[in-house]
């Protein structure tokens, strides 16, 4: 019984390790809300800035951006809070649904970037 689970347990390990994605995780939320206070003042901020369904294995327009950008959970982004910041920026510099409007466009209107249409 204890191989068993042990076998189980390391499978899972490995299987989160191979996944790559982008991961809402509280650093990343953290690091959001650092960087673009308004928003989270304006609406407050989730899963739902990246990710259009309660899938996190589906991404809008700005979860895109932001894997292209760096953001993925193979980042230990506790350990380098100005590479997470670098990525945000470098998200935001993207065009968004919005017409004529950069993802920074819409942060500095404390708007959330991301639509709520699934981009990958």
């Amino acid at each position: 019984m204890r191989k068993a689970i042990a076998v189980t347990i390391a499978g899972l390990m490995l299987a989160s390790m191979l996944t790559s994605g982008v991961q809402a995780t509280p650093e990343i939320k953290k690091a959001f809300d650092a960087t673009y206070p308004k928003v989270g003042e304006a609406k407050k901020t989730s899963c739902a800035v990246c990710h259009p369904s309660k899938s996190k294995k589906k991404r809008n327009n700005y979860g895109v951006a932001l894997e292209k950008a760096g953001v993925t959970k193979k980042q230990k982004w506790a350990d380098d809070k100005d590479a997470m910041e670098k990525a945000l920026k470098e998200a935001a510099k993207g065009k968004s649904a919005t017409a004529d409007k950069t993802f920074q466009d819409l942060l500095d209107d404390a708007k959330w970037p991301g639509d709520d249409k699934e981009a990958n």
